[in-house]
């Protein structure tokens, strides 16, 4: 339309209507889905184990005490969460 060729001639009206479209197509897209565009971290799991002394025979080293890992709940070898074992 000729609207539109004036706008698209036009840097700072095409500037202002991308903006509102996209601004519309986000909108849309919240209404849609629920999403409120929230960024949504879940927390790491924490798990423990009890010391290995096979590995761990120095009193130094066993004064540390046991493997504990923090780890993300989409990592495929993450243990589930417990407080030792």
């Amino acid at each position: 339309t000729i609207i539109n060729e004036f706008i698209l001639k036009d840097p700072e009206k095409l500037n202002r209507r991308v903006q509102r479209d996209v601004d519309n197509a986000i909108a849309d897209y919240e209404r849609l889905t629920g999403d409120d565009g929230k960024v949504r971290i879940p927390k790491p799991r924490y798990s423990e184990k009890p010391l290995d002394s096979s590995v761990c025979y120095t009193k130094e080293c066993q004064s540390l005490g046991g493997e504990i890992r923090l780890c993300a709940p989409w990592v495929l070898d993450c243990p589930e969460e417990n407080k030792g074992s």
